[in-house]
């Protein structure tokens, strides 16, 4: 998914290597990396039409925007956001260890 770096951050798509994403940088990086950066605020979403622009605020994160999400996705943004623990939650576990690391 193609990104646009709103600061400057760490991450690490394959969990071993870490990349410096440079503010007002694009980028085209995974699925769930993108969605990490854009629920912290990190960065806005460039495919998302007009109405899906807005980068979303931390006490706008909504379970219901996880929760139809698949444990696996929800597992891989986990994983992007250092929730321990992670890999044992169950989907609903996971919706609210994402929501509480981005609030």
């Amino acid at each position: 998914m193609k990104i646009k770096m709103l600061k400057k951050v760490l991450g690490s798509i394959d969990g071993i290597r870490v990349n410096t994403y440079e503010e007002g940088q694009i980028y085209n990086v995974p699925l769930f990396m993108a969605d990490s950066f854009i629920l912290k605020g990190y960065a806005e979403n460039l495919e998302a039409g007009p109405m899906e622009q807005k980068v979303i605020e931390q006490e706008e994160t909504k379970y219901d925007e996880l929760s139809g999400r698949t444990v696996d996705e929800l597992k891989e943004i986990a994983k992007s956001m250092g929730v321990a623990g992670y890999s044992k939650l169950n989907k609903n576990d996971l919706v609210q260890a994402i929501h509480d690391a981005v609030s």
